[in-house]
């Protein structure tokens, strides 16, 4: 997918209802987007009182750790990537300038190969550094000690340049959102962001499987925890954990309700 021309000012009103309608993928992307806010900012109301629940491990598997502080930073992380990209989504709708998605490849034909041109790159200097986004392991990447929280204005300047559905998935991962945190529908809508608005799978998967590791070989040496998330049907011990899954109100909203 090209990258977005996210040019436009995040602090421009919305527009009017009419213009709204008229664009389908904005409308999309904010109810996605509008999900992973809600189920983040609930998330950081709740954490750290529930890490000493024995659902907790089926909950910190998301985030490839147990580290309490961590977790809770990098959900502040997410909230604050996840309310830029909903002031760009807005600010595009306000300008009535819809986003649109990456058209998906068929298969290749022999004819197709046969006019692929190869280029190969010239050798990497070892001792030159590698490039922060294309050159870097996954599990360099996820690292405690490459985490931080960029200032506002570097994340606005990330969420200009970066398709969509990346931010979306840098969102899952910050706020350790996997499949089983989501009901089926939204979790739907959320492939359906990644695939169709540029999503680097492939890094994002490298992400998982690196946390997917790392938390087994950490819950193998806390021995009090490790069976606990065996024992648990994750939907439901997640739930239970949090009050609701992605795509679910949070427990707070049927207070406010009654």
């Amino acid at each position: 997918m090209h990258r977005t021309e996210q040019t436009t000012n995040p602090n421009q009103d919305p527009a009017p209802n009419q213009a709204r309608q008229a664009l389908p993928c904005i409308a999309f992307l904010l109810s996605v987007v509008r999900k992973l806010l809600a189920y983040g900012q609930h998330l950081d109301t709740i954490l750290p009182a529930q890490a000493a629940s024995p659902r907790f491990p089926t909950f910190a598997d998301g985030f490839g750790t147990f580290d309490v502080k961590l977790i809770i930073a990098r959900i502040q992380r997410g909230i604050l990537t996840a309310m830029m990209l909903e002031k760009f989504l807005l600010a595009r709708q306000a300008q009535n300038r819809d986003i649109k998605p990456k058209p998906q490849e068929g298969p290749a034909q022999p004819e197709d190969v046969a006019k692929h041109e190869i280029k190969l790159p010239a050798p990497r200097d070892p001792s030159m550094p590698r490039d922060e986004r294309h050159g870097h392991t996954a599990a360099e990447i996820d690292h405690p000690n490459n985490f931080y929280i960029p200032a506002l204005k570097e994340i606005e300047a990330h969420v200009r340049c970066t398709p969509v559905g990346q931010l979306i998935a840098e969102i899952l991962l910050d706020l350790g959102i996997t499949v089983v945190h989501c009901d089926d529908q939204t979790w739907d809508e959320i492939s359906q962001a990644m695939d169709y608005f540029g999503a680097n799978l492939l890094r994002y998967d490298g992400v998982r499987a690196h946390r997917r590791d790392t938390f087994a070989r950490e819950q193998d040496r806390r021995r009090s925890t490790r069976d606990t998330d065996g024992r648990d049907r994750p939907q439901e011990a997640i739930r239970e954990l949090v009050g609701c899954l992605v795509g679910e109100p949070p427990p707070n909203r049927h207070a406010n309700a009654a």
